[in-house]
């Protein structure tokens, strides 16, 4: 048995926890403010939507007839998540200006990890019908809107 888009998913998940956490640590933390931690819980309850989200999508195609990935390309792809959840970092300086600019940031670039792994799956046209495909076209509408409801509390700051 190979790889596929629900070992992706899983990997993905991962990422979603670790931003979890990041929020969780700024919610405890005593020395920020009220605002701060209210931002930070926001920010972690979407997180976690995601990942109820994500989790809703494994449990709708687990029994589909899924396509093998490559190992080659499997490869590559749990290389770009894994670098990707190490480098991941919100500052944590107190400002929430600083905390929702952080914020929005790294929601973009899961967005472009998202589209990197999306296209790292496609070897022929046929590939843009398959079902691994359009399943990231919902992640990364998903996290595109994400992205969306974060833009202007970041350009009101």
């Amino acid at each position: 048995m190979g790889y596929n888009i629900i070992d992706i998913i899983d990997k993905l998940i991962l990422i979603e926890e670790k931003a979890v956490e990041i929020y969780q640590k700024i919610c405890e933390s005593k020395d920020c403010s009220l605002r701060f931690k209210a931002i930070s819980n926001i920010l972690m309850k979407e997180e976690l939507r995601h990942i109820k989200y994500y989790n809703e999508l494994k449990e709708k195609f687990i029994k589909s007839d899924l396509k093998d990935i490559s190992l080659h390309i499997y490869d590559k792809i749990s290389k770009l998540i894994d670098k990707f959840r190490n480098n991941m970092d919100i500052p944590q300086t107190g400002d929430y200006k600083v905390l929702l600019k952080g914020a929005l940031e790294l929601e973009k670039k899961n967005v472009a990890l998202l589209i990197s792994i999306q296209g790292s799956l496609v070897t022929s046209e046929k590939d843009v019908n398959r079902v691994a495909y359009n399943i990231l076209s919902e992640m990364i509408k998903e996290e595109q809107r994400h992205v969306k409801n974060l833009e202007p509390y970041v350009e009101e700051v």
